[in-house]
């Protein structure tokens, strides 16, 4: 890869997108998602402050479930999402204002989010008969997401995107990581269930990597792991968590410090540093700062390394 990035005229003006994927359910990616989107803060070597909003869009459209959370229900049952938006830009032919899709649930300050759906009878019927691979092909699918990230930061004057991606091999997961994802969270349970198609989930982003000539970090997130005792991690689970890594990475890489024993306020801190330090100062030297080390392709981000 050369060490010259191509200038990308739309980089400037469209938000900072951030996929959370898992290759199997069940292992917290959504929650995550929320987590992150609710404290949305990161150090700056000063002190802590607010970067600004961001907007969580779920994007696990068949099975969705951001707008499940409390804290993230719309106070509106009929308010319109994804699969409307796209349908309102299929019947017009033209991109709709984002406003009226997205609400704030949490007042002033808090995240956006863009549900899926109203998940009505229209809802599940839009969604059998739509065809991603078509919708790109014939319907300007790439550009209608590229202009909704330029939406997200020209509308909402939000920076960060994040997504919740669909479970496994699917058009969506495609979509998601590849063509919006700037950076993806992988969060997996360590076991062999997960092994084989997180790695062909993690080359498929690498080979964006090649093909773009630019970084796309990845964070992984190990879950669902025994209770901690003494803030110590069972070694055949780190054994596994870290052979599943390398697998996915193809090369030798040393933890430090995966924080299974941080508090999930911690978690969330230090998780949303990771993410804001590769977005804003993507080249500062890997001696400088730890959480830097991962800007450079094929090397293995630590999600929950001391900072």
């Amino acid at each position: 890869m050369s060490d010259e990035r191509p200038f990308d005229p739309l980089l400037p003006d469209r938000a900072w997108t951030v996929c959370f994927y898992s290759y199997r359910g069940g292992v917290g990616r959504t929650t995550l998602a929320v987590n992150v989107a609710r404290d949305f803060t990161y150090a700056d070597g000063m002190g802590d402050h607010k970067v600004g909003r961001c907007l969580l869009l779920d994007f696990d459209l068949e099975a969705p479930g951001v707008d499940e959370f409390d804290c993230m229900r719309p106070s509106d049952p009929d308010q319109p999402g994804l699969v409307e938006y796209i349908r309102e830009y299929l019947d017009r032919r033209e991109d709709p204002p984002l406003e009226r899709f997205v609400y704030a649930p949490q007042g002033d300050g808090g995240p956006f989010v863009m549900r899926a759906g109203r998940r009505d009878e229209a809802y599940r019927r839009f969604l059998m008969k739509l065809s991603w691979s078509e919708f790109y092909r014939e319907c300007d699918g790439a550009l209608f997401l590229d202009n909704l990230r330029l939406a997200v930061v020209r509308e909402l004057g939000c920076q960060t995107l994040l997504i919740d991606s669909r479970t496994g091999h699917s058009e969506i997961g495609g979509v998601c990581l590849g063509h919006l994802a700037d950076a993806v969270v992988f969060v997996f349970q360590p076991s062999t269930a997960h092994a084989e198609g997180l790695a062909q989930a993690v080359a498929a982003v690498r080979d964006r990597e090649q093909k773009e000539e630019r970084s796309i970090p990845r964070f992984y997130v190990a879950n669902k792991v025994p209770e901690i005792i003494e803030d110590t991690i069972p070694e055949e689970i780190r054994a596994t968590a870290e052979e599943l890594v390398r697998r996915c990475e193809g090369q030798q890489t040393e933890f430090r410090n995966w924080g299974f024993g941080l508090t999930e306020a911690e978690r969330q801190q230090r998780e949303l540093e990771e993410l804001h330090d590769r977005r804003y100062a993507p080249d500062v030297p890997a001696d400088a700062h730890c959480s830097a080390r991962s800007t450079e392709a094929g090397c293995v981000p630590l999600p929950f390394e001391t900072l």
